[in-house]
């Protein structure tokens, strides 16, 4: 738990950083700047890729480091341009997605199932649960824009 800690302390400080630049730096100020940090991001995936090898660890961290960097600027640049409700948002949302999904992984039958099916197959529970994700998406989305 320690470690955690430290993590999240250094995610604190690397968000302080990000709404620092979010003010202070021209690139940030620019027209569709969220889109080009994703832009970026999709290049720093890129080099990162290349690093992932035995003896690496300083290269691919800093690499690793660059990804989370631009990642959190579009979130950043996008919240503050209206685009998204806000970064909380997509951090809430992506721990509900996630804890859901694995609370179905963990499940005795779920396991059971992927060794009589194959690992490539989704499961049932899988497919019920992403069935569900997508009906809240849908109507979180309806609620907030109306129907198309």
């Amino acid at each position: 738990m320690k470690k955690n800690k430290q993590v999240l302390d250094s995610i604190s400080k690397i968000f302080e950083l990000a709404d620092f630049s979010l003010v202070n730096n021209y690139f940030t100020q620019r027209k569709n700047a969220g889109v080009k940090y994703l832009n970026e991001t999709k290049e720093e995936i890129e080099e990162t890729i290349s690093e992932v090898r035995d003896k690496n660890a300083v290269y691919l961290e800093d690499e690793l480091g660059d990804i989370f960097w631009n990642y959190l600027q579009s979130i950043k640049i996008l919240e503050r341009d209206g685009q998204i409700r806000s970064a909380e948002k997509v951090f809430e949302n992506c721990f509900r997605k996630y804890s859901e999904r694995l609370e179905i992984i963990d499940t005795k039958e779920h396991g059971k199932w992927k060794e009589e099916n194959g690992i490539d197959k989704p499961s049932p529970q899988w497919i019920e649960v992403k069935n569900k994700q997508k009906n809240r998406l849908r109507k979180e989305h309806e609620d907030l824009y109306g129907k198309n």
